[in-house]
């Protein structure tokens, strides 16, 4: 977890409890902010590419419909384009490459496009259904426009992210006080983002709201998970520890919702009724399961899990791995010396006690 610790902090820095030094710049391997973003970046290519891909080659096969029209097709094509610059998005980015805020740009606006041209076919597809162009809003609103974003919204967070990393182009790289690791600012985002997709379309809200078996919880049990969702954010915000334990309890949500939804739980309880079965002497035995029953499951555990899972492992392994605050860059010369607790500057200062909040600093030589 050596490299999960350098992830660009401006520096190469080791656990040297309770003195951070940073022994010199490293601009090779870029700011954590950047890998943190290629990770969403191939996380959402990942699932982009094979599902829509998969979606492509039903329409050029006559799967779904007979004659597919000339929208759908170009459509889904536009999707694998954004898939693709996504890809190229996230290397760049995890490389450092000059370039890389070039194809941030094209990732965003190919998101932009894809998100307006998704939900405008939805809102018309909602318009055949209910007979008529009328206005949607006096009916159920809420609901309506659930419908009509249900697919639009998912792309909400990473679009997020996106245009956060821009502005970050432009905001001073250097600072004189300690400040809020960028990593930070990008994770909340995302969480902000995706309670806003939760209130809306409800993926793992959903689950928890049939989990209820009660129509009186379910709208209860969307809230709290979306309340749970940003409250990960603000503790993100407030460089809080139980910002780790509330991104590993959002995965294990995740989890929990992707092996219901599938295969894995009839499996694995499959499995289990078996095995008590083969205990019993005289039981001819030999298990009959097959592991993956339609393509739609397969997506489920495999592609769209990706998605659900995996943007809060990586918050929790950053929460755990990666300063959530950046030492100052007041321009001494490295290697730098920093209190751990409250970043002050210990350049030139050989007292036991840090100035600023008194931490013990010890007598031995900090280890670079």
């Amino acid at each position: 977890m050596k490299g999960l610790r350098d992830l660009g902090q401006g520096g190469k820095m080791r656990a040297a409890s309770p003195i951070l030094v940073v022994a010199e710049p490293d601009k090779s391997s870029g700011d954590s902010w950047r890998r943190f973003l290629a990770v969403l970046c191939f996380m959402e290519f990942y699932t982009a590419f094979v599902s829509n891909g998969t979606y492509l080659w039903q329409l050029c096969s006559h799967q779904l419909v007979p004659t597919p029209s000339l929208e759908a097709c170009c459509m889904a094509v536009v999707l694998l384009l954004r898939a693709v610059a996504l890809y190229a998005c996230g290397r760049t980015l995890w490389f450092g490459s000059k370039h890389a805020s070039r194809w941030v740009f094209i990732a965003l606006v190919l998101t932009l496009v894809t998100l307006i041209w998704v939900a405008w076919s939805d809102y018309r597809a909602f318009c055949e259904i209910r007979g008529s162009s009328l206005p949607i809003w006096p009916a159920r609103p809420w609901a309506n426009l659930s419908y009509i974003l249900r697919d639009a919204v998912q792309m909400l967070p990473l679009l997020n992210c996106l245009a956060i990393s821009l502005l970050f182009r432009w905001s001073a790289t250097g600072k004189a006080e300690p400040h809020t690791a960028r990593w930070v600012v990008l994770a909340s985002a995302w969480c902000f983002a995706v309670a806003v997709e939760e209130l809306l379309v409800g993926n793992a809200g959903a689950f928890l709201a049939f989990c209820t078996q009660s129509i009186h919880l379910e709208t209860g049990a969307l809230y709290v998970y979306a309340a749970v969702v940003a409250g990960t954010g603000v503790l993100l915000i407030l460089k809080t520890v139980p910002a780790r334990t509330a991104a590993l309890i959002l995965a294990a949500i995740g989890v929990i919702c992707a092996a219901e939804e599938s295969f894995v739980a009839p499996w694995l309880v499959n499995i289990s009724i078996h095995a008590i079965y083969l205990s019993v002497p005289g039981y001819p035995g030999g298990l009959q399961y097959r592991w993956v029953h339609t393509r739609h499951e397969f997506l489920g555990v495999f592609v769209d899990s990706v998605r659900l899972i995996g943007p809060w492992l990586l918050i929790a392994l950053y929460a755990r791995f990666v300063p959530m605050q950046t030492p100052p860059d007041d321009g001494s010369p490295y290697p730098r010396r920093y209190c751990r607790k409250c970043l002050y500057n210990l350049h030139g200062l050989e007292a036991s006690r840090c100035p600023e909040c008194g931490t013990e600093l010890g007598t031995g030589p900090a280890t670079a």
